[in-house]
């Protein structure tokens, strides 16, 4: 149970409402009150995916922890990453088993429970009070998630995901000559049924693309250039960088949030072009539109992801998604992104998909990166326990509710 912490807690806290965990044990003495605050905050995964509703076998879940940041060369195991032993380490109890379980015992222990007992069990166990789904995820998912969840307790919302938001309108008819009209036009009829948007513009052409909004004229030219490419290639994939940026512009237009994946992500098409910064220009000519940008996962850019944040007051930027990646390492990650963001600008987003042990690792870790930050600063400036449990309520939770506008429980 996160309402009974562990380790260098000193005590034992109050039991918390939640059927969570019990908390990673952090490497410094955390004091008690900070540690109950952390166990018993129902977090806000502001960016997370869905989980397969299937039994793994071991190839399948191996290419996950591969596609999560473990990929290994042939005759190798992703078991054998700061994911993998954190998988058994802190996963395996929630399953029954003992902590460091051989991988085999653990797929074993997986497919003998089932997929429907061994994801609720892990998403139970992460102690999440809400999850924000990435719109890319199949509908199957997010309907798995809300079935999965005692949705009394745990609500999920959606962000909608610009890219594949025009992709859908071609595959569905929409003409080249029709599509910059349609583009809005559906945006604005399923945002309000949404927390926000994403867009994937890093991956697919790199964040240093010409911020300024592009003129009727130019969308219209390329969606004629574009969809003739699909045509060619017999695929229906976004890399135009003019409807891109039409994609984001409609979203400013209607003073949402947009999430911008930069950083770490598997499938960039411009896995150079992820640098944070790069984005400066775009962030400077929404900074007065009213709308709210969040960089999502920037590792290992999380330090210039935390300095836009200090900079523009309508960036924001997120801590967790290293954390199940580096695993032992993510106090060091965490610390890292709060040196210069300021506390109210920074969320927690694991962005797990697959697996739901990635949902698990990436709240559990967190929430001992961030208390054995608070410890060292507690150590070094003597940091009050009441601003550290402030800190706590921020980061972990009321910051995206704020930056969302979620409802507020």
């Amino acid at each position: 149970m996160y309402g009974s912490v562990q380790g260098g807690y000193g005590g034992q806290a109050r039991p918390s409402p939640a059927r969570h965990a019990g908390l990673a044990c952090p490497l410094v003495a955390v004091h008690p009150e900070v540690g109950q605050a952390l166990g018993e905050t129902r977090l806000v995964d502001h960016h997370a995916h869905g989980v397969l509703m299937h039994d793994l076998q071991r190839a399948e879940f191996e290419d996950c922890l591969a596609r999560a940041g473990a990929a290994v060369p042939a005759g190798m195991s992703a078991f054998d990453s700061q994911l993998g032993f954190a998988i058994r380490r802190w996963c395996a109890p929630v399953l029954g088993l003992e902590p460091f379980a051989d991988p085999e015992a653990y797929l074993a222990r997986r497919r003998e429970l089932g997929h429907v007992d061994v994801n609720t069990r892990l998403l139970t166990a992460a102690g999440v009070g809400a999850f924000l789904l990435d719109g890319s995820v199949e509908q199957r998912s997010a309907r798995g998630l809300r079935e999965l969840l005692d949705t009394g307790l745990v609500r999920v919302h959606e962000a909608i995901d610009l890219e594949q938001l025009t992709e859908e309108l071609v595959q569905a008819g929409t003409a080249a000559g029709s599509l910059r009209v349609a583009m809005a036009a559906e945006l604005a009829r399923r945002l309000p049924r949404c927390a926000g948007v994403s867009s994937q513009a890093g991956r697919r052409i790199g964040l240093g693309f010409d911020p300024a909004r592009p003129s009727a004229e130019e969308v219209d030219a390329a969606a004629q250039s574009w969809v003739a490419r699909c045509r060619a290639r017999g695929r229906i994939f976004l890399d135009d960088e003019v409807l891109i940026r039409a994609g984001l512009w409609n979203a400013v237009d209607l003073r949402t949030v947009i999430q911008v994946h930069a950083g770490a992500g598997a499938g960039a098409v411009r896995p150079d072009g992820l640098n944070p910064l790069a984005l400066t220009g775009f962030l400077r000519s929404v900074r007065s539109s009213g709308v709210r940008v969040v960089l999502l996962h920037s590792y290992p850019y999380h330090r210039e992801a935390g300095y836009l944040a200090g900079v523009f007051e309508h960036v924001y930027c997120d801590a967790g998604i290293a954390c199940p990646r580096v695993g032992s390492q993510a106090a060091v990650v965490i610390a890292e992104a709060l040196e210069m963001a300021p506390f109210g600008k920074v969320l927690f987003g694991s962005d797990a998909r697959g697996l739901a042990e990635l949902h698990c690792l990436g709240a559990q870790l967190f929430r001992r990166g961030l208390a054995e930050a608070l410890a060292m600063w507690e150590v070094r400036d003597g940091w009050p326990v009441s601003e550290q449990i402030r800190v706590v309520q921020l980061v972990g939770r009321q910051n995206a509710i704020r930056a969302y506008r979620l409802p507020g429980r």
